[in-house]
């Protein structure tokens, strides 16, 4: 009976993800739909008017379908949401993970536990899905560590502001290594390749931490086993 539950656990798991990744689809969807209906706009002065209102018809049809999308995956990420102690989540977490596995993840704490405002549901399952990617790749992950840190406010912008935030590491025995644009490159053409289950079980958790307002470093190059990622989240109330 417990291998049937546990069964099923992995297959909530499994729809979950499949959940977030359809939420990202209907928002590349719906972007993809603004351009179609600002191209039948221009294109009305070049003739067929009948026809280019059928296809923007059309077009706004299907974006109040993918709205509908949007809303209840929206809903599903934030089911659960409040104030919640990292350091605690992620303690309940790795005791969960070794009772449902078999596989001991070492957690250690910084000085102070941050506090984020999160749907721990869904945190739980980014994590879940962040150590599958590891295990799938390189056997089970080693380590888990939580920390304040101060991080740049932006990766892009060049400034050199700093802004608090909740450090997850999750590592191997092995270290971490270098980061990479693993990552970058599986999301941006996520549909144009055949995805090992390392690679889905990354999307599916970064799907969940964009919603989060988090951020996700992978540390292992391209095509080569994940050796570390780093989850990053916006605190509460920083000391």
């Amino acid at each position: 009976m417990e291998e049937q539950s546990r069964a099923g656990l992995a297959h909530l798991h499994d729809v979950a993800a499949l959940g977030c990744l359809l939420n990202a689809i209907s928002h590349d969807l719906n972007n993809q739909l603004t351009n179609l209906m600002l191209g039948a706009d221009q294109a009305q002065y070049g003739g067929g008017p009948a026809a280019i209102e059928l296809m923007v018809q059309q077009a706004q049809r299907i974006a109040e379908i993918t709205r509908t999308v949007q809303q209840l995956g929206q809903r599903n990420m934030d089911r659960g949401r409040g104030v919640v102690d990292l350091g605690g989540l992620c303690g309940e977490f790795a005791a969960d993970h070794e009772v449902r596995t078999g596989v001991s993840i070492q957690v250690s704490l910084g000085e102070g536990s941050p506090r984020v405002d999160v749907s721990a549901p869904n945190l739980v399952l980014a994590l879940s899905l962040l150590c599958r990617a590891i295990a799938l790749d390189s056997g089970a992950p080693g380590s888990l560590s939580v920390a304040l840190e101060r991080v740049p406010r932006s990766s892009w912008s060049g400034s050199t502001e700093t802004i608090p935030m909740a450090a997850i590491r999750i590592g191997r025995s092995g270290g971490m290594g270098d980061a990479s644009n693993r990552l970058k490159a599986v999301v941006d053409d996520f549909f144009g390749h055949e995805r090992d289950p390392a690679e889905v079980a990354l999307m599916a958790a970064w799907e969940i931490l964009r919603k989060l307002r988090g951020r996700l470093t992978i540390h292992g190059e391209v095509g080569s086993p994940v050796q570390g990622i780093v989850l990053m989240l916006p605190v509460v109330d920083p000391a």
